[in-house]
């Protein structure tokens, strides 16, 4: 639920394009069958206009290092050819003990 209320927070001021949704691996409790999905990709955060490019990142960044707990996680930014760039949102495991 925590990825899916950031992703709506950030999509009520972007264009938000999900490149993919995951896991991001063990840490599910023992006995939970259903995959949590934890990860989210973005991309087309810097778009093309004629000669200019323009970038949603900084501000995306800004956002999402706002977030207050439980809804704070991990950022991955990483350089694409052609200057795209994605951003990996991920959140740890909860505590279940």
């Amino acid at each position: 639920m925590r990825l899916l209320i950031v992703l709506h927070r950030l999509a009520a001021g972007h264009a938000v394009y999900i490149v993919r949704f995951g896991d991001a691996g063990p840490g599910l409790p023992v006995g939970h069958s259903a995959p949590l999905l934890r990860v989210a990709v973005l991309g087309g955060l810097v778009a093309g206009h004629g000669r200019h490019q323009v970038s949603q990142l900084a501000s995306v960044l800004r956002l999402l290092r706002r977030q207050p707990e439980p809804y704070h996680a991990e950022l991955t930014v990483t350089d694409l050819a052609g200057g795209k760039v994605t951003v990996g949102i991920e959140f740890l495991v909860p505590s279940y003990g």
